[in-house]
């Protein structure tokens, strides 16, 4: 990692070798239900995981994938007008079926979302570019701004962000917009470098 720069030296001297738990996958089958409804298009999805059945979505509406966690499913929904359920980022616990709706204008596409549990990470762009990167603990609803000018790819919004073991790294415009930074935040005690 070439630099001239002795504060970025300091900060790499701290970088060390981890250890990552033992992950076991989700195991899951997804399917797509299409149908017209009073002459709107109406995409939802069936989920079965373990012994339990959940249906996504609702009539008149569109539901997308967004990611998978160990125990949660990340999906969102996009109705114009709304008539049962509001358009937004939702969440599935697929042990318990509990649904959540954690950001109404979340970026929904392929690579947006991710999830390392407790804390899923999304990005919200209500206005267009930037957009804000958020972090949200599936268990405590506990949401954390981590970057009010997140600038990003509508192709692949989480390129260049990382979430692993309670921490989310990332690369971002620096302050004085001459270049990118690195950031990094432990979403448990909230220390950023």
């Amino acid at each position: 990692f070439p630099t001239s720069s002795s504060r970025d030296q300091a900060a790499m001297s701290t970088v060390g070798p981890g250890v990552a738990p033992h992950r076991t996958e989700a195991e899951l089958a997804l399917t797509p239900v299409v149908s017209e409804v009073d002459g709107a298009s109406t995409e939802k999805f069936t989920i079965v995981a373990g012994n339990h059945s959940y249906e996504l979505g609702a009539d008149g509406g569109i539901t997308r994938w967004a990611a998978v966690g160990d125990h949660t499913f990340a999906w969102f929904y996009i109705c114009k007008p709304c008539l049962n359920l509001e358009s937004g980022l939702y969440i599935l616990d697929l042990g318990t079926g509990r649904q959540s709706r954690i950001a109404t204008h979340a970026v929904n596409s392929l690579g947006s979302v991710l999830i390392s549990e407790p804390w899923i990470v999304y990005v919200v762009a209500s206005g267009g570019l930037p957009g804000e990167l958020h972090a949200q603990n599936i268990d405590t609803a506990e949401d954390i701004l981590l970057d009010p000018a997140f600038r990003f790819s509508f192709v692949w919004p989480m390129a260049n962000v990382a979430l692993n073991e309670g921490a989310v790294a990332w690369r971002t415009n620096s302050e004085d917009e001459s270049g990118s930074v690195l950031k990094w935040t432990n979403l448990d005690s909230k220390e950023t470098r």
